[in-house]
This record gives C-alpha cells, structure tokens and sequence, in this order.
C-alpha cells in the first residue's frame, strides 16, 4: 500500500520523518484520522532496520508533499469514521494527568478504573506492584509533557476526512514534543525488559498485509500494543501516537501480570471494578437495586454479571455485563474476541433475546 512512500524515505533519515509524522497526529483536529499516520510507520517498522541507513533531512515541501500523497488514500479514509471520544481526558494516579483519547474506545475511563484496582490491592505481588507503578508514571509523564506544549493551541473537533498538515514550524515544534532521551525514559521505567516492551520492534509481522482492506482491524496494528520507537542512532525515543498511551497502559498492566500468576485475579478484580461503576451509575439516577430477577438470583461469575432496578412499579431495568476473562489475551489477540460464556448466558436466560457478539473492548 505504501510502498512507493517508504521507498522515497528510505533515501532520508528515517526518524526525522516519524518524528514529523507523530507530530501531525498530535493535533486536535486530526483525532479521528491518525489511521493514516498509525498504517504508515507500522509500515515502516515492519521493515529491517538495516533498511533506513540515511541521515538527510527531508525538506519542509517534500515532506509536506509525502503526507498529502499519504493522507489520499481511499481505502484508509473508508475506515473512519467520526470522534465517539473527547480530546484529552484526566486520569488520576498519584495526581492529576492528562490523557488523549484517539480512535480507541474509551481508554481513558478504562485505564482509571484499571489503575484503581492496582492502588486498592496492595496483597498484589510486591515487585509487579512497583514495575506497573513506574511504568505508568513514566508513561503518563510523557503524556502530560505533551499536554503542556500544547496549552497554547486550540481544540478544534474536525469530523471531516480530511487531514490537517501544520505548517513546517509547527511540524518542527511537535516532533520534538513527542520525542524523548531514551536513557531518562529507561531510568523513570527501571526495568529493561519493560523498556524494551515499550518500542516497535522492527520487521514485525506486516498488518497491512490482508488483502481486503475490509477485513482490517486498525487496532491490530503492532503501535497499539508497542507505541513507541526507539532511534538508535541518537539513543532517543519517539511517541508515534500520544493517543495510543493509555491502551498501551491496560495492555502491559495485565501483560506483566502473567509473569507474576495475577492475569486472571486482576482480570476479575477489574471486571468486577466496571461492574460497580455500571451499577453506581446507574443507582445515582434513582434506580433501587433489586436481588432476583423473577424470583430466580442474580448471575455473578467470571464470564457473566447481571443487574436489575426498579425504575417504575411496573418497569425494571436489566443490566447485563459479559466478562472479557483475559483467556486468550495476547498481542495477537489484545482487540479479538472475548474468550467467555457471555452468549450462552444471554439465551439460557432470556431466550428471546437475539444472540449478539460480545467485543474484547481491553487493550
């Protein structure tokens, strides 16, 4: 797809021109259109290193040129669609942060009930504990610097297509927001493998590689499980998509836990999390909770949870929550399908409900 492109930029140094194309996707108006900055250095890092061996730097109108040509292509414009999410978004964790939503389905709500769980469960293993903390610290520092340098913008929600190329100045500015010394960010994360789990891996698997664009899943792209690219050559760390933070967050919080035998009671603990806020929410409307459902008992398992109100003496409300177990959670599978009962609950239950397919919606 983007061939002929990443032919032209191997003839430059390659990350400068990362560096200018995250710079683009920071900006407010282009949120619902990253995708076509996220497919092309997904491209591009799905090549050997050894590949990009120049250091010349591409001029303002080149690069200009090279993203206009980029931003024109018809099978990634089909892919998207309008904002569901704000701009940015605090997060609390030892203060007040901010986060960027994206094309993501709600991260930012889902990465502060995560990290909730994490700071209510001090019986979690002493040294996951302390990696999860650093790297979230780390990683909402990196957000919030790149918050701070653009205070002085304004927040314009664009829902057209068309994407926004700053002038070459601004370009400039936001490419050095976005990148980092990657021995500072190596010190804040404290722990190698950690770091290393942060960066694309050159030569990945190619997502791009299916060939009916319709059957693409942007969240397959190996930047939303890796966001951040390391440029040996100047030992510096570059954010590809500030946007994609917070899901990298939930992806590696439940990732490292595998390796400490906590996968599954943190999947549950958060699962369980979510479900309270649903009930919370909804009990704030004036909706009293009520413990059977026809004189049969509320469901609350691993794979299925269920809720019932009273909004009226003769209307209730039913409130059904299936569970992502994190069964087949990987990087492969981190936007799949959840591995859970969730369908089979739903009939046996209510039979005249019409079976519906239940998303993985953590990532």
């Amino acid at each position: 797809m983007y061939e002929e492109y990443i032919e032209e930029i191997k003839r430059y140094d390659v990350f400068d021109i990362i560096a200018r194309l995250a710079g683009t996707t920071i900006e407010s108006r282009n949120q619902n259109k990253t995708l076509f900055i996220d497919t092309l250095i997904d491209e591009i890092t799905s090549l050997a290193r050894s590949d990009f061996q120049n250091s010349f730097k591409m001029s303002a109108g080149k690069f200009r040129r090279l993203i206009n040509q980029v931003v024109s292509n018809e099978q990634i414009r089909l892919t998207i669609d309008p904002n569901e999410n704000i701009y940015k978004q605090r997060v609390i964790y030892r203060g007040n942060h901010w986060v960027f939503n994206g094309i993501d389905q709600d991260p930012a709500y889902y990465l502060q009930l995560l990290v909730n769980v994490l700071q209510e469960h001090n019986e979690y293993d002493t040294e996951y504990l302390q990696k999860v903390d650093q790297l979230i610290s780390t990683v909402l520092e990196i957000s919030d610097f790149i918050e701070n340098g653009l205070k002085c913008d304004d927040v314009i929600n664009d829902e057209s297509k068309e994407y926004y190329v700053p002038d070459a100045s601004k370009i400039e500015r936001n490419s050095k927001l976005v990148t980092f010394d990657a021995d500072y960010i190596r010190q804040r994360v404290g722990y190698e493998d950690v770091f290393n789990e942060m960066c694309v891996r050159f030569q990945h698997k190619r997502t791009l590689a299916t060939p009916d664009m319709l059957m693409f899943n942007p969240q397959d792209l190996s930047l939303f499980c890796h966001p951040f690219i390391y440029n040996d050559s100047r030992n510096q760390i570059i954010v590809s998509n500030v946007a994609l933070l917070p899901s990298f967050l939930i992806y590696q919080i439940f990732t490292l836990a595998r390796g400490y035998n906590l996968q599954n009671q943190i999947f549950d603990d958060f699962n369980e999390a979510v479900f309270r806020d649903c009930i919370t929410s909804i009990s704030r409307l004036g909706y009293s909770s009520i413990d059977f459902i026809e004189g049969e008992p509320l469901i609350n398992s691993r794979a299925y949870k269920e809720a019932i109100f009273s909004v009226s003496e003769t209307k209730r409300l039913l409130l059904i929550f299936g569970c992502d177990e994190g069964g087949n959670y990987s990087e492969e599978t981190v936007h799949g399908i959840a591995s859970n009962k969730y369908h089979n609950n739903v009939e046996e239950r209510y039979p005249k409900r019409k079976r519906e397919v239940f998303p993985r919606t953590l990532c």
